[in-house]
């Protein structure tokens, strides 16, 4: 996944959230390493220089840690309920909306490689 190329990111989950300007959008909520400068504008711009721009999230969320399943991996319906709602800055929905983004334009898991590598 390009983001984890990022030097300064440890973990990430990738999710769409409502946009008010295409109906969906990427949003990547990370987690940075101990020590970690980076802005939610570099790390964009920094996927942006690597993949299609369209693929590149328009929102960035940093955290201290990502929810876990019980075999230790990243819980993404956790993340999604935690981190997928709209808020103003992502278009003024304020629902609890928080689908897939590649499942919600094209419903094949295979296609979700297509958006986060």
């Amino acid at each position: 996944m390009v983001i984890l190329e990022h030097l300064e990111v440890a973990e990430v989950s990738v999710i769409g959230v409502r946009d008010r300007e295409w109906g969906e959008a990427v949003k990547a909520v990370c987690v940075l390493k101990p020590g970690s400068s980076l802005t939610p504008q570099r790390l964009i711009d920094f996927v942006a220089s690597r993949i299609a721009r369209f693929k590149k999230p328009k929102y960035v969320d940093f955290v201290p840690a990502l929810p876990k399943a019980s075999d230790r991996s990243i819980d993404r319906e956790k993340v999604k309920t935690e981190y997928g709602k709209g808020n103003n800055d992502q278009g003024g929905w304020n629902d609890n909306y928080s689908a897939s983004f590649p499942y919600f334009i094209h419903g094949s898991p295979a296609f979700a490689s297509f958006f986060i590598c």
